[in-house]
């Protein structure tokens, strides 16, 4: 399945889109070719590394609430 390469390829875009907003101030906008996993995972990833906010309790269940569902993943299509 390769799960370990997706992983790999999913922190090595986060982490350049957090080096170009963090480091360079650069506004992104970060839409992948399905846009329905990538893209999340990548800017939620990507919030996590820059602001510590995201990293507590409270602010990863924004974190999801404002990455996640109102984006409108599709959860019961992922989880069975």
């Amino acid at each position: 399945s390769h799960w370990l390469q997706h992983v790999a390829v999913i922190l090595k875009g986060a982490s350049t889109v957090a080096r170009y907003v963090g480091e360079r101030g650069v506004s992104l906008l970060v839409h992948c070719s399905d846009g329905w996993d990538r893209t999340t995972q990548l800017t939620s990833l990507a919030q996590l590394m820059l602001d510590p906010y995201y990293r507590t309790f409270d602010g990863f269940k924004v974190l999801v609430e404002k990455e996640w569902l109102s984006f409108g993943h599709k959860f019961r299509d992922r989880l069975g």
